[in-house]
């Protein structure tokens, strides 16, 4: 596992997810491993992410989005929610 801590030489870094809250490793420094590069997204589907969320969004999400999910996720009563903080 690469040392995400930070002052560490990684360039990686753990981020929290601001769709679902899982935190995850951001490659965004690396495009060939890099997540938002390695998946098929629209063009529309970009514009949204980009217009609802500041930060990157886990590979869980962006595969979900990328295969029609709704961007807000919802509870199983059908109310969009939150992410769950982690702290």
């Amino acid at each position: 596992m690469v040392d995400a801590r930070p002052g560490s030489r990684s360039k990686h870094e753990l981020k929290t997810c601001p769709r679902c809250g899982r935190v995850f490793e951001c490659r965004l420094n690396d495009p060939v491993h890099c997540d938002c590069a390695r998946l098929q997204l629209s063009a529309e589907t970009l514009s949204a992410i980009r217009e609802r969320f500041q930060d990157c969004l886990c590979r869980a999400c962006l595969t979900a989005l990328a295969a029609g999910a709704d961007l807000m996720l919802t509870d199983p009563g059908g109310i969009a929610r939150t992410p769950d903080r982690v702290s």
